[in-house]
């Protein structure tokens, strides 16, 4: 477990162990439903993802173009996996 922030308290350091358990807990239970729906919960991740960096680059100061072009990749990146995970099919066929 990493150590948690300057002024953090108990709270937050027994938070982790349960954060970790939930996000397994739901990655095992979309697993287990099938790949169609837990490729949506990819899909609707990376969407999110996608909103999250946008509002960064909009509160970004204009010249500073070193952190644009990275949240920018990355704004292009979960973009593309939000597409994989719409067509699995075209993935796995060039996967191969």
């Amino acid at each position: 477990m990493r150590p948690a922030p300057a002024g953090a308290g108990w709270p937050y350091q027994l938070s982790q162990p349960r954060l970790y358990a939930a996000s397994f807990g739901l990655g095992a239970l979309a697993g287990a439903i099938g790949d169609r729906i837990s490729l949506g919960f990819v899909a609707a991740t990376e969407e999110q993802v996608g909103h999250h960096l946008e509002a960064h680059l909009r509160k970004l100061p204009i010249d500073d173009k070193r952190s644009r072009a990275v949240l920018e990749q990355m704004r292009i990146d979960e973009a593309q996996h939000e597409r994989m995970a719409w067509n699995p099919v075209a993935v796995a066929s060039r996967c191969r």
